[in-house]
């Protein structure tokens, strides 16, 4: 009984903020498109311009993760493996966050193999991981920390490190943070709460993978540390549940 009361009122929570997260963007839309029709200065205009493909980006992903969420509830998240080179792949995600981290002020770290690594993976899907390992970090991370990447092998597998300088997460939430619907508090960056389904659709990517994912965090303003640990070849099937 407390465990669906939790899932409901975890819910309704999750409701509330997808509302709050889709009204953030609409603002410096609105304002970037009007300087768009009012503004002949070529330097306003194109940083109108980028404001606009970062609030838009920023609609794009929240709209993807929606959209796998119902994948996943349905078991219908599958994958398509192909042969790729992980270092490029992982620098390709890296990229993508980097104009988030400079918006929030975080700087973006990485440390990758230096021999290139051939990987039998779901190349979109390892690139959703990362992206949203790293956005999850630069958003609980407050202006001037860092977040950092970390990518090693071990023989038959490849890990990924995303770490980070931020708020940290406290031991009571820890066991479900990779829960549907679970938010952690994000006052202490300034940039509020998170969905709680981001994590979640890394876990089953990761989980679908045949790897495993775990977080490390001292705690409260100690910062947190999520690794992911994959196989280089690619395993046996698993039936979503």
């Amino acid at each position: 009984m407390q465990r669906l009361e939790r899932q409901h009122h975890d819910q309704t929570v999750f409701i509330g903020t997808i509302a709050h997260e889709l009204r953030n963007p609409l603002r410096p839309i609105g304002l970037a498109t009007r300087l768009l029709a009012l503004s002949v200065d070529p330097k306003q205009i194109e940083q109108a311009a980028k404001v606009i493909r970062r609030q838009v980006a920023f609609v794009e992903r929240l709209v993807e993760d929606l959209v796998d969420m119902t994948r996943v509830s349905e078991g219908r998240l599958n994958l398509r493996y192909e042969d790729v080179l992980l270092q490029p792949l992982v620098e390709e995600a890296i990229e993508a966050c980097r104009p988030s981290a400079v918006a929030a002020s975080v700087e973006l770290l990485s440390v990758l193999p230096p021999v290139m690594v051939r990987v039998q993976v779901d190349s979109g899907r390892i690139h959703q991981v990362v992206t949203n390992l790293l956005n999850n970090a630069i958003k609980f991370t407050p202006r001037g920390g860092r977040a950092s990447v970390l990518v090693n092998v071990d023989g038959t597998h490849f890990l990924i490190k995303v770490l980070d300088t931020g708020c940290g997460i406290g031991p009571e939430l820890q066991p479900r943070i990779f829960d549907m619907f679970t938010q952690a508090d994000g006052a202490d960056s300034g940039r509020g709460h998170g969905l709680g389904i981001g994590l979640a659709l890394v876990k089953e990517i990761v989980s679908l993978h045949g790897g495993t994912i775990e977080v490390r965090s001292e705690g409260r303003g100690r910062g947190s540390e999520f690794i992911a640990r994959l196989p280089i070849l690619r395993q046996a099937p698993r039936t979503p549940n």
